[in-house]
């Protein structure tokens, strides 16, 4: 399971430690471990960019080293997870972690932490950009529900966080979400915001005029007209096609939850269900929740793990267990979709 991590850079890394010894280190940034149960250039601490990637590389003569990150940190790696306190190394093995959150992450070597330790600082590159499109797009009338839709925002550098929206125009962002729904009541033009934030607390807004227009006037038809013509029963609904997909494998639900992402080919509402397998004990149920979506449009469903069970599920996978969570998402109509992940340190 390490080898394969291992393939990566080889002989590149190794130069990589020599030319930037005792210098901010950059772009595929190496470390070498050995010689003596040290970490090199600067003690093992290197500075890179989001998106950059560190490779650490055992050197030798001493080879049995596992580099491992701190716990509780947005950047997790571990050269050698599962193995023992003496994994069997040779020199020019390498092992290599991309690194896509900004901050200070501490690593050490689980078999010699007193002695191989070290800091990745990741410096941010940019700042979030909002964007976000509106159904019906031309504008609509009094009493018919719009359809918002911030998908379209990204962050170069980090995640977002929260997504907060000023749909009625008053200058506060009263309401959250990827994709609300709001139905006006009056006629008017109505100046939408979103304002979107990261995971380094960088904001953005983006902002339209949005029209609203009054319904039409109902159509009299002449006196002494007959009666319309009825052809027959309306066509029957169109039934949701619901869709839950989403990394198979996924990383600390204890602290990030259990995400799924829901795709619906109409414009639908579900509520959104799950646990958590433990071996030996009762399932974990997660929080639920509902949540609206655009149709065609991709959005995640995030469901957290209940406050009294995240330390045992942390625990389990520290000691290297691989749990099972299964998520279900239904809709009013009776639709449902289900999708099972592993849950892994």
């Amino acid at each position: 399971m390490v080898r394969a991590h291992r393939i990566r850079i080889a002989a590149a890394s190794v130069a990589a430690c020599s030319l930037f010894a005792g210098t901010a280190l950059g772009v595929n940034a190496g470390i070498s471990a050995g010689n003596g149960k040290t970490l090199s250039p600067n003690g093992g601490s290197a500075t890179v960019d989001v998106g950059d990637t560190v490779t650490w590389t055992w050197v030798g003569p001493d080879t049995d080293h596992i580099m491992e990150s701190g716990p509780g940190q947005a950047e997790s790696w571990d050269s050698d997870p599962g193995a023992g306190t003496n994994p069997n190394h040779g020199v020019g093995d390498t092992f290599a972690h991309q690194f896509t959150h900004a901050g200070a992450f501490n690593y050490h070597c689980r078999v010699h932490p007193d002695k191989m330790f070290g800091v990745i600082t990741v410096n941010a590159t940019g700042l979030p950009a909002s964007s976000f499109t509106v159904s019906p797009a031309s504008g609509a009338i009094v009493g018919q529900p719009v359809s918002f839709d911030g998908s379209g925002s990204s962050d170069p550098d980090g995640v977002l966080m929260s997504y907060q929206w000023d749909l009625d125009g008053d200058g506060s962002f009263e309401t959250t979400g990827v994709t609300p729904t709001h139905v006006y009541a009056t006629a008017g033009t109505v100046n939408v915001k979103l304002r979107v934030t990261d995971n380094l607390a960088n904001q953005s807004t983006s902002a339209r005029d949005y029209a609203i227009a009054d319904p039409p006037p109902p159509v009299v038809p002449p006196a002494g007209d007959p009666p319309p013509v009825v052809l027959g029963p309306p066509p029957p609904p169109q039934v949701a096609k619901l869709v839950l997909s989403g990394a198979a494998r996924q990383r600390a639900p204890h602290r990030r939850g259990v995400t799924g992402m829901a795709t619906c080919d109409l414009a639908c509402t579900v509520t959104a269900s799950g646990s958590i397998t433990i071996p030996g004990a009762k399932k974990v149920a997660l929080a639920t929740l509902t949540k609206t979506l655009a149709a065609g449009v991709r959005t995640p469903v995030v469901l957290t793990v209940p406050k009294a069970s995240r330390a045992k599920i942390q625990k389990l996978l520290a000691a290297g267990k691989v749990l099972r969570a299964t998520l279900v998402l239904r809709t009013a109509d009776g639709g449902t979709a289900t999708r099972a992940f592993s849950l892994i340190r």
